[in-house]
């Protein structure tokens, strides 16, 4: 259970009591990270420890101090370095074989320089060399390297050849690119471009790995159909964009037909489908060829509005369709005044 101090936070000192924090009660011993840099009780150095809490020691060059080969031993000032002993330096060397053979000095030991007999990196030639100096011939390796297409040419190569520097440059399975890795063994990894694929109207877009774009359906787009229309009417009726062909029209005809003053009832004929038609097969094994349907123009049906239609002798009156419209005799005696204006027409 945590403590109620614990949750609390307040302004702590670091431990040398130069930098204060707002920190959590319970984490009150804490390091500015920061060098001390107080001076020590000789006068001569400061304290190089980080920051620590009460007092910072002895001076580290006080008491007695070896020479720097450490052969010799002395007791001098902190503020004085302690000399050369002036016998030989003897510390063992980087190459793990040799000591130095300089006298007691100050610093790093020199390279290894030393002659010795050594083999060359791929075995071929042997010769004395310095001991801190590599031994590597000229001639150049034969061997292939690990991608399998291209040799190594390095030169005293050991076997162990390294990785080829080329490009693969290998046309990838998208057919569109080449490899831009460097050269390997094996497959290539897929294609990392990316294609577009859009609707019809181009409003709607999606992204595809390089080389699916011809097999990958369109996305779908809630976007109007931009198509202009293809018959006589001044726009489509509203519907979404699509891949395929635009719905038949089905709005009213509305031409003027021909011979009368009344428009086209029927709706929009200026394509219709014909029916698909196949061909005899040449063989029984041969599938019967099939033609494409094809549209085409229809004409305005003849006009079937009923027109009122009176007889010869006006006695009665009968709805004619408009395009079929004809005199006709009702079968009644005629009736009208004759020019002489004393008789009658008898006819029928």
């Amino acid at each position: 259970r945590v403590s109620r101090c614990a949750a609390r936070q307040s302004v702590q000192p670091c431990r040398c009591r130069r930098r204060s924090e707002l920190r959590p009660c319970a984490e009150a011993n804490w390091s500015c990270e920061q060098v001390c840099g107080r001076e020590l009780s000789c006068r001569n150095h400061v304290c190089e420890e980080t920051c620590h809490a009460g007092p910072c020691g002895e001076c580290p060059r006080a008491g007695e101090r070896s020479c720097p080969c450490g052969k010799t031993k002395s007791s001098m000032p902190c503020s004085e370095d302690v000399p050369t002993c002036g016998d030989t330096c003897s510390t063992l060397l980087p190459c793990g074989k040799h000591r130095c053979a300089r006298r007691c000095h100050f610093g790093d030991c020199e390279q290894c320089r030393q002659m010795v007999t050594k083999d060359c990196r791929c075995g071929r030639q042997r010769k004395p060399v310095p001991c801190c100096q590599e031994l590597l011939c000229e001639n150049k390796c034969g061997g292939m390297r690990q991608c399998g297409r291209h040799p190594c040419k390095r030169k005293c190569c050991d076997g162990n050849c390294p990785p080829c520097d080329k490009v693969c440059g290998k046309t990838l399975q998208c057919r569109s690119h080449k490899c831009t890795m460097p050269c390997h063994s094996g497959s290539c990894y897929p294609c990392i471009q990316t294609e577009q694929v859009a609707c019809r109207c181009g409003g709607t877009a999606t992204r595809v790995p390089c080389g699916r774009k011809r097999v990958t359906r369109p996305p779908k787009c809630h976007l109007p159909c931009k198509i202009p229309t293809d018959c006589h009417h001044a726009s489509r009726e509203p519907h979404h964009c699509h891949m395929k062909e635009c719905p038949r029209c089905r709005q009213i005809c509305s031409l003027p037909l021909p011979g009368c003053t009344h428009r086209c009832p029927k709706s929009c004929h200026n394509h219709i489908r014909e029916k698909e038609t196949a061909t005899a097969s040449l063989a029984p094994w041969e599938q019967a060829a099939r033609q494409p349907s094809a549209t085409r123009p229809a004409p305005c049906a003849p006009c079937h509005v009923p027109v009122a239609r009176s007889c010869f002798g006006e006695h009665e009156t009968v709805p004619q369709p408009c395009s079929q419209q004809r005199d006709f005799s009702c079968g009644r005696t005629c009736g009208r005044h004759l020019p002489c204006g004393n008789h009658v027409c008898e006819r029928l």
